[in-house]
């Protein structure tokens, strides 16, 4: 057994392992005091002796820096060779290192560099300040690949009228690389880049000029990230950021949607956004526009259906009253409309199923533009006019042609027919509404639209057949079934006027 005092004699590569091991596995400190020579020790007794102990070896201290490639080699004066030995750095090798980082940049790799700096116990630093004689231990190239179907949603977004801008701290080289493998530049030619300092250096009216044309936002610090968003807005644009560090808060905020990242944002951003996104993938977000798209046109839809079962019915009656002095369809029958045919065929028209491509397809919607598009009014419009004098002209008995011996019968049946066209005019409706901007075979394979479609049709069957007592209606023939049914179907001929796809719920 050695004394401590003897501990200075061990060998050098055995006491550069003690001092790492005592670092590595203790939780106590040992803090220099200005004007003291002996530090203090921190810790239980048993931590405060093995401190002592690697004390009187000899520690020594490195302090230790990593950052931006390019920063970092700009603060160091000599690298470590291959031997262990800081070498100086000459402007030869100092030109070697910069290519080595700019090579990496271009292979679309990020580059960071670890250097350290001998410092004497007594002398260590206590704040960040800018680094002066380091030595340059690796220059790392860290490559962050795009997530699988990233560059197959930018060309979907792009398709849509979405614009894709690429926000990031990094080096324009690595960031113009990245953005060529996502899809979001196709070239290199550098049109619609910019960095942070050169947008910052702009006047408002500038930056409101050209925001729309970046695609790629390199070396850009929050501040200036606050500065896109808000240009981009003062040009009209609708603006969904997305963030996931502790100063993006106010970019966030700041813009109309907000997306924080689930698996590696901060808790501040996640505070402060509208959305999170659980698998931190791009692709996801697209899914939340495809989502956003469908709602809003199956929203539209259902809209349209209930304006046309209400209007019409209300035209039905006042044209009915006036021309022939009586009314087309009881208080039963309205209800009937109302709380069962008017709840499913809005039920039909609000599922369906999202088509990324289909729903991408088309330019989105403006933040002030109408819920209810002049397409859509021309339709309900023409639907109206085509019930109202199609439904006031089978009334007419020399139409029809009936011959029954009771008065009373016959227009009960009247009543009974008006009432069941009505019902399959609006049941065409729905296939009309829905094949706008979908093929026949698509409405098909859509088992809700099938099968609310189907329910109303049995539905009104059982009303009219088996319970006509409670909406006082009366049997139909074969032949009046199939009149009604041809009718819902011509309804379909009013509705085929030209009218753009893409224009039909945008104005």
């Amino acid at each position: 057994m050695q004394d401590m005092d003897n501990v200075s004699q061990l060998p050098p590569f055995l006491k550069e392992l003690i001092i790492e091991g005592i670092a590595q596995n203790t939780n106590g400190s040992v803090v220099f005091e200005t004007g003291v020579t002996e530090p203090e020790l921190y810790g239980s007794p048993t931590e405060q002796a093995i401190l002592s102990f690697g004390n009187k070896i000899g520690a020594h201290a490195h302090a230790h820096w990593k950052g931006s490639a390019k920063t970092i080699l700009s603060s160091c004066e000599r690298y470590m060779d291959g031997a262990n030995n800081p070498r100086g750095i000459d402007d030869e090798k100092r030109k070697f290192f910069e290519g080595t980082i700019e090579e990496m940049c271009n292979n679309g790799l990020r580059c960071a560099a670890l250097a350290y700096q001998p410092c004497e116990l007594e002398s260590l630093p206590t704040t960040i300040k800018e680094p002066r004689n380091l030595v340059l231990l690796a220059i790392i190239g860290i490559k962050d690949p795009c997530r699988p179907g990233t560059r197959d949603a930018i060309q979907l977004c792009n398709s849509g009228s979405v614009k894709v801008c690429m926000v990031m701290d990094y080096d324009v080289l690595t960031a113009q690389a990245i953005a060529i493998e996502c899809g979001i530049l196709t070239d290199a030619s550098g049109r619609n880049i910019r960095t942070g300092a050169q947008f910052r250096e702009l006047t408002d009216p500038q930056r409101e000029q050209i925001a729309g044309d970046i695609l790629v936002f390199a070396q850009s610090s929050p501040d200036d990230n606050l500065l896109l968003v808000q240009a981009l807005k003062k040009r009209g644009h609708i603006v969904a950021a997305t963030g996931m560090g502790i100063h993006d808060p106010k970019t966030l905020r700041e813009a109309h949607v907000s997306l924080a990242m689930g698996v590696g944002g901060t808790a501040a951003a996640k505070e402060n956004s509208d959305i999170i996104i659980l698998d931190d993938n791009f692709a996801t977000i697209v899914k939340c526009i495809i989502w956003s798209r469908s709602l809003y046109t199956n929203v539209q839809r259902s809209i349209l259906f209930r304006l046309t079962v209400s209007v019409s019915a209300l035209a039905i009656c006042v044209v009915e009253v006036v021309v022939y002095d009586a009314f087309p369809l009881n208080v039963v029958q309205f209800l009937w409309l109302n709380l069962v045919i008017d709840i499913l065929g809005a039920l039909a028209l609000a599922y369906r199923p999202s088509s990324g491509h289909h729903l991408m397809g088309k330019p989105p919607v403006g933040i002030r533009d109408p819920l209810i598009t002049k397409a859509m009014w021309s339709k309900l419009i023409i639907q109206v006019i085509y019930l109202v004098l199609s439904l006031v002209l089978i009334n007419s008995e020399k139409l029809l042609k009936l011959k029954h011996g009771h008065t009373g019968n016959a227009e009960k049946v009247m009543n009974t027919f008006v009432f069941n066209s009505f019902v399959f005019c609006l049941v065409f409706n729905e296939f009309e509404i829905r094949s706008v901007d979908q093929t026949f075979k698509q409405i098909l394979r859509e088992n809700m639209f099938l099968v609310t479609i189907t329910s109303t049709i049995i539905s009104q069957i059982i009303v009219i057949e088996l319970a006509g007592f409670l909406s006082s209606s009366t049997r139909l023939d074969l032949k009046k079934w199939v009149t009604t049914s041809l009718l819902g179907l011509l309804s379909q001929v009013a509705n085929r006027y030209p009218y753009p796809v893409n224009q039909y719920y945008r104005n």
